[in-house]
């Protein structure tokens, strides 16, 4: 993959150069924007958003991570997953999902979620149920779906199951 540095010398200009190229195009001359531009379409330069968010930044689009417990096996899980990546691409945001199963490391699971540096957490099970909600995940702004905190005060779906299948 080519970094900026690969744009910057096939154009022929400074890091900085590129830089503004990709983020105030507005304050470079037309030739060295334009010489920028197709050092990138040469290069298919792709800018690392991850790096923004590391250096504090807000990297647009922001991401969603999605930690699904013991529901990738079913057609609930499957929809949720689905309507979440929906929805977050309706708004221009990111969406990626780990799955973790009961036999799994939480504190693995949960790093390896970190790791991609979400903006938020959804943290899905499968049944309904109280969960014990893994301390790291609280750093970040946390919504449960199909299940509830059994210590934290955490946002929470659940559906209603009884009027779900109420019949008329």
């Amino acid at each position: 993959m080519a970094s900026l540095k690969d744009v910057a010398k096939l154009a022929n200009v400074s890091l900085m150069t590129v830089s503004r190229a990709l983020n105030t195009p507005e304050r470079l001359k037309p030739e060295t924007l334009a010489r920028v531009q197709a050092a990138i379409a040469e290069t298919n330069y792709v800018p690392d958003l991850s790096a923004k968010k590391i250096r504090g930044a807000r990297a647009t689009p922001s991401t969603i991570g999605v930690l699904a417990l013991d529901t990738v096996t079913t057609p609930f899980s499957v929809e949720i997953t689905l309507s979440i990546e929906e929805t977050a691409r309706a708004h221009g945001w990111n969406s990626f999902v780990v799955n973790m199963f009961s036999d799994d490391r939480p504190e693995a699971v949960v790093d390896l979620l970190l790791s991609h540096r979400p903006d938020g957490i959804i943290f899905t099970t499968m049944g309904l149920r109280q969960v014990p909600l893994p301390e790291k995940l609280l750093t970040l702004p946390c919504v449960l779906a199909n299940c509830e905190s059994l210590s934290q005060p955490v946002a929470s779906y659940i559906p209603d199951d009884e009027q779900g299948s109420t019949t008329r």
